[in-house]
């Protein structure tokens, strides 16, 4: 999971450079620097949106991954009992 985590971190700042790189190529984000008072309102709130779906995409790969754990469990025949919880499997004992 560690290793999918720094994976995601890569593809989220690949995500949010080419959203800002395509709005600097489409000229749309320009303009915002140079007329408004405060232009970092719309980076700012551009940036809060990219987290949005970055936080439900991290969410949804969560639960995947919950579910097809449970799955395999499932078809390999182990059970979801308390086991675990009570630091049996950590101790070997359910091998």
């Amino acid at each position: 999971m560690s290793i999918l985590g720094s994976i995601g971190m890569i593809l989220a700042v690949v995500l949010v450079a080419n959203g800002m790189g395509s709005e600097y190529s489409w000229n749309t984000i320009r303009p915002y620097f140079t007329l408004q008072r405060k232009p970092f309102k719309n980076v700012t709130s551009k940036l809060i949106a990219a987290a949005v779906f970055i936080v439900a995409g991290m969410i949804i790969g969560l639960l995947i991954a919950i579910l097809l754990g449970s799955l395999f469990t499932a078809i390999r025949g182990f059970s979801l009992g308390p086991g675990f919880q009570h630091g049996e499997f950590l101790q070997g004992t359910n091998y």
